[in-house]
């Protein structure tokens, strides 16, 4: 092989990579010019999911402070109400 051939199957290889990654990334390769379009979709969209998976966490950790304090509360309502 000539290095002319190595280098054309060195670009080969590493395009048809390129375009299996974009593939498997949800990119359509056949309609390069939507790509921006499906950028400017997905940001919006990676942002929304994560917000919302904040406020996901921060609910679960107010309802777990709120149940401790409530235990503690009735814990102390029922110890004044046995000796008061």
């Amino acid at each position: 092989m000539t290095p002319e051939d190595v280098r054309q199957v060195a670009t080969d290889a590493g395009r048809a990579s390129t375009l299996k990654t974009l593939e498997l990334l949800g990119i359509d390769v056949e309609q390069p010019r939507e790509m921006p379009a499906d950028m400017l979709w997905r940001r919006p969209a990676r942002l929304g999911s994560t917000a919302l998976n904040r406020l996901a966490k921060r609910t679960v950790i107010t309802i777990a402070i709120s149940a401790v304090l409530w235990i503690l509360w009735e814990g102390i309502k029922a110890k004044l109400w046995l000796h008061g």
